[in-house]
């Protein structure tokens, strides 16, 4: 069920990136992230529970790669997340790590 849940959610949030004005720079910019050089887990030690986030990236002419973030900071996919975030209207944003303090994560929705 979490599943499905999580694929519904997944397909409302591409919906919206495709109408947003801002799609071709989002896309530009989710090219030019060097996957290859990116660590497939990036987690904070100190901490059990928390904000934990997967990035699975399937991309045309490059291999397929996920990565998970449990806790911490990577500036890449920090990124990444504020720029859907402008590109989505404010009931669709998703959890982010804040920069700032390292290992903690803000939630700004509805």
């Amino acid at each position: 069920e979490r599943e499905a849940v999580g694929l519904f959610l997944a397909e409302q949030l591409h919906r919206q990136l495709l109408k947003s004005p801002q799609a071709d720079k989002l896309v530009s910019f989710i090219n030019q992230i060097p996957l290859t050089a990116l660590n497939e887990r990036y987690v904070n030690p100190e901490m059990n529970d928390g904000l934990v986030m997967w990035f699975d990236f399937a991309l045309p002419n490059r291999p397929r790669k996920v990565i998970e973030i449990r806790n911490t900071h990577q500036q890449h996919l920090f990124e990444l997340t504020e720029r859907i975030n402008a590109a989505l209207p404010r009931k669709f944003w998703i959890r982010r790590p804040r920069p700032a303090v390292k290992g903690t994560a803000t939630y700004v929705g509805k």
